[in-house]
């Protein structure tokens, strides 16, 4: 049997940081899944993202770095891929496995993770709306709304406003950045 600690999630940095803690944390809220903090044993370095429902197993999600740490917290840029698993008296297993999954983009993955977990509790499964469809904007006149998630102006891919127009002197005054996304779009 192990000893669990949990944390707070106001340990979880600010979306504005470009972290996937807050990223993961918003997309499970989306679909009406509330999370904690856990590290399971005192011997891990890790500290995992717990989703819990009444008669299902509970879920453990953390993100994979491409420089071989494993935490819910990591930088957004050294994403490899978004797990969640479960453990039972048959096995363990992932219900969301990011490593097989072709679209790296931590929205994407965050968003998936999501919304296989809310599957996995038997929730329905709210879906996020495309915003390249062709009525995503319909009623809207720029400025378009960000997504829900947070995150600075011109830095957030799939996110219709920053994709929509130019925020480079809002990147510039806040990073130091040279171009926002919908910029480096252009040269592309």
């Amino acid at each position: 049997m192990s000893s669990t600690l949990t944390y707070s999630l106001t340990k979880t940095r600010p979306g504005a940081d470009m972290h996937m803690g807050a990223l993961l944390r918003d997309a499970l809220a989306f679909q009406g899944i509330r999370v904690r903090v856990d590290k399971p044993w005192r011997s891990l370095p890790n500290e995992y993202l717990v989703a819990e429902r009444e008669g299902y197993t509970r879920v453990w999600i953390h993100a994979a770095s491409c420089n071989g740490r494993s935490h819910y917290d990591i930088p957004r840029a050294e994403l490899m891929a978004v797990a969640a698993v479960i453990t039972d008296d048959e096995s363990t297993r992932f219900v969301y496995d990011g490593f097989s999954d072709e679209n790296a983009r931590p929205t994407a993955q965050a968003e998936a993770m999501a919304a296989a977990v809310a599957r996995h509790f038997g929730l329905p499964v709210r879906e996020v709306p495309d915003p390249f469809a062709d009525d995503a904007y319909e009623g809207q006149s720029l400025p378009l709304d960000h997504v829900g998630y947070p995150h600075e102006p011109g830095r957030l891919y799939d996110c219709p406003a920053c994709e929509a127009e130019c925020h480079c002197s809002e990147v510039k005054r806040l990073q130091g950045e040279t171009q926002c996304i919908f910029c480096e779009s252009l040269e592309s």
